[in-house]
């Protein structure tokens, strides 16, 4: 009278203590890297048959068969392979599988596998598991070193910090990108070093230009036979400069004088010609404009009058245009300074005035009164004398337009006067109209220069630039200096010089041929390289077998429509020489290279190493769009890479995505030095689980297949990460709900069960 409910709820109270066996196991690994979750499968046990199935006959219909099972048994515990999250840690040695496959670890016996990434390195290097398992992979580079051979046989994955990476010699160079086919038109000027000019474009092809460098100056016969000549006796170019003596004084002027003055009465009056005075106070003339058909012609109806100029009448023939000039240009550009001057003695302590001074203005003499009012004790000390007299001056500059003139009394009781208009013209002059005399009370006799009955501040200047030219052999030099001259009241500026020294076709080139490009000019310093060609230049450090670096620069001229010449040197080591060392380069008219690469290399021996072959590629090995072209863009070919190093050591690593650790030298290259085995199974829920979160093959897992990650679906390694468990929190918590319903409910068929008992027993009573 048993029965199988008994049995039957028995069996089910142990099936469900294995699931709560495997959910507390689960929900404890929660945390445990790497860790693939379990799960129950429950299946019936063998039914009693009480009566089997009857088939349908004789008009009746058939029965089904009637069964009671006896129970619940355990038919499998799986576990489930899934992707658990990627959690990111920056350690070097974590690593992490996002895909398929297991790490091959070693304990030195047998072969075992683990998706826990938490690795570390032992006292030797080797990459290990956290309980000391070493971490397999393939360790053999390939014949060309650039990458591992993972046909070989598994090894210990091993780092060895320190070690060396022998250097090795440059054989190739690549170059890249795109020389401008413009530039055989618009020539060969380079702004190298714009400063604070505000220049901004250096555009064309410096030309050389026509000179006369002139005797030095006759200054004691010229005034004898030329005292009243008034009208012009000089031809340049054409065009009669007229050298009007008769208001020069000749009793006090030096050579020097003589020259400056015909210097400045040539720039005012050619429109092609630019004169400046030489060092022997001769008279140096260029050509305003470079090239052919530029050139200078003097003449003069008196040989004698030109040749106490120490000039010579003829034709002075400018240089053709393709002799262009290659060198250094300093272009130096300064603002114009205001004249300002202060008196050399205080005014006068006491009572001054009433008095009165004159200072030029734009429309004459401006009479300024002075003095102190009417009942002043004469108690001013010079400061407050100096003061009274700063703001007569200061009145009268804010009521008369045509008054420049600013005062300011110093603490010491001195002047100083400035003029309000930049400019070497707009000197300061004093005067008294009534004694001729300037008064000693004002201490204005202390300014300036005596002129007669007048005083002359003058340390004004105009704004200017200059440009001063050295040719690359040092056999050419010279100078153009160029100012905004003004007239007096006029203010001097750069924005008025601008236009004469800036755009396409200014009046005053400071580089005859070459177009500067500024939208503000400023005071400052330019340098400007002229080349006989338009030069592009690269520069690349090449290395010899001992691992010294040497800097090769190669430079690219363009030399016709569809050519370019190249040079490569050794600037920094002229003591080495080159073979081999230039050649030619010719593009097609779609701007594609036609020319093949060097076939002999460019070769130098260094001092103890051996001699350096170094092929320069042109063409990309062959696909011309990726080597150097010749479109009409701005140049930018570079020397992309070159195959030499120095020796480094091996100072930090790294694993990439496909498992390759990649080692990092002092040198700055890197280098392979292993990568993962990732063993693949056909079925990963029939591994075994050994303990420390591996795992072992079985019959049923099938054997494993090392594969390289990223290959032969292996997944792809994240450096820097672990792999979390794929214990699902919410998920067991459930089934832990369902395992201890299931394990309440057949414990309450045994208590039915005994109650039954009970009541058949009580049957006897």
């Amino acid at each position: 009278m048993v029965g199988s409910a008994l049995y039957a709820a028995i069996s089910g109270l142990k099936s469900q203590q294995v699931k709560l066996d495997v959910i507390a196991n689960n929900v404890a690994n929660l945390n445990t890297f790497g860790y693939k979750a379990s799960r129950v499968a429950f299946s019936d046990l063998l039914s009693q048959t009480l009566r089997a199935a009857s088939a349908p006959q004789a008009g009746r219909g058939g029965t089904n068969p009637m069964q009671v099972g006896v129970g619940v048994q355990l038919s499998a515990i799986d576990t489930l392979i899934s992707q658990g999250s990627i959690q990111t840690t920056g350690a070097l040695t974590d690593l992490a599988i996002n895909g398929e496959g297991y790490f091959a670890v070693s304990d030195g016996i047998a072969i075992k596998y683990t998706r826990a990434g938490n690795f570390t390195l032992d006292a030797e290097g080797a990459l290990i598991t956290s309980n000391g398992y070493r971490v397999q992979g393939w360790t053999q580079l390939t014949d060309d070193g650039q990458s591992i051979d993972s046909s070989t046989t598994l090894s210990d994955i091993i780092v060895n910090f320190g070690e060396k990476l022998p250097g090795r010699a440059t054989t190739v160079i690549d170059y890249v990108s795109n020389l401008d086919a413009a530039s055989y038109t618009f020539g060969s000027a380079e702004l190298q070093a714009p400063g604070s000019t505000g220049i901004a474009v250096a555009a064309g092809i410096a030309v050389p230009i026509a000179t006369v460098t002139g005797a030095a100056i006759d200054s004691a016969s010229f005034p004898i036979v030329n005292t009243t000549v008034a009208n012009s006796e000089l031809e340049i170019n054409g065009q009669d400069i007229n050298l009007d003596f008769s208001g020069f004084n000749w009793l006090t002027a030096t050579p020097a004088d003589v020259a400056a003055y015909v210097r400045d009465e040539i720039n005012s009056q050619s429109t092609t010609v630019y004169a400046r005075v030489g060092a022997s106070d001769n008279l140096i003339l260029q050509n305003l404009f470079g090239g052919e058909g530029n050139d200078i012609i003097i003449t003069s109806w008196n040989p004698a009058y030109i040749a106490d100029l120490g000039l010579t009448p003829g034709t002075y023939v400018a240089p053709v245009p393709d002799s262009t000039l290659a060198g250094t240009h300093t272009v130096s550009i300064t603002d114009a300074v205001a004249a300002t001057g202060t008196s050399t003695v205080p005014v006068s302590s006491g009572t001054i005035g009433p008095d009165y001074i004159e200072i030029m203005g734009t429309s004459g003499w401006v009479q300024i009164d002075y003095g102190l009012p009417a009942g002043t004790p004469p108690t001013n000390t010079s400061a407050q004398n100096a003061q009274v007299i700063a703001d007569a001056i200061n009145a009268e500059n804010a009521s008369d337009p045509s008054f420049f003139i600013t005062a300011t009394a110093n603490a010491n009781g001195t002047l100083t006067l400035t003029s309000d208009l930049a400019g070497e013209a707009n000197e300061i002059i004093i005067r008294n109209e009534i004694a001729h005399l300037i008064p000693t009370e004002t201490g204005f006799h202390e300014f300036g220069t005596a002129v007669g009955d007048t005083r002359v501040v003058d340390n004004g200047s105009d704004a200017h630039a200059s440009n001063t030219f050295v040719s690359n052999d040092g056999s050419v030099s010279w100078t153009r200096d160029f100012s905004d001259s003004t007239i007096f009241g006029q203010a001097s500026s750069l924005e008025n010089l601008k236009p004469l020294i800036l755009g396409d076709n200014p009046p005053l080139p400071l580089i005859p041929g070459v177009t500067l490009t500024a939208e503000t000019i400023n005071a400052g310093q330019a340098t400007i390289v002229t080349y006989d060609a338009f030069e592009h230049q690269t520069n690349i450090s090449v290395f010899d077998s001992i691992g010294n670096h040497h800097q090769m620069t190669v430079i690219f001229r363009h030399t016709g429509e569809n050519e370019w010449d190249w040079e490569a040197s050794l600037p920094d080591e002229p003591q080495y020489a080159l073979t081999n060392d230039s050649g030619t380069i010719n593009f097609s008219n779609s701007g594609l290279i036609l020319s093949t690469n060097p076939s002999v290399p460019i070769t130098f021996t260094p001092a103890g190493a051996n001699t350096v072959q170094v092929f320069p590629i042109f063409d990309a090995l062959g696909n011309p769009i990726d080597g150097i072209t010749q479109f009409a863009s701005p140049s930018s070919t570079a020397a992309e890479s070159q195959d030499g190093f120095a020796m480094g050591t091996l100072q930090a690593f790294a694993f990439d995505p496909a498992g390759t650790l990649q080692g990092v030298y002092s040198n700055g290259l890197t280098k392979p030095l292993a990568r993962l085995a990732l063993a693949v199974f056909s079925n990963p829920a029939g591994l075994q689980r050994d303990g420390n979160n591996n795992w072992v093959s079985t019959s049923n897992s099938g054997l494993p297949r090392y594969s390289a990650p990223r290959t032969s679906g292996a997944g792809e390694i994240l450096g820097g990460s672990l792999e979390q468990s794929n214990v699902d929190a919410a998920t067991e918590f459930t089934e832990l709900i369902i395992a201890q319903r299931g394990f309440q409910a057949n414990s309450r068929i045994i208590t039915a069960q005994d109650a039954i008992l009970q009541e058949v027993v009580n049957l006897v009573r």
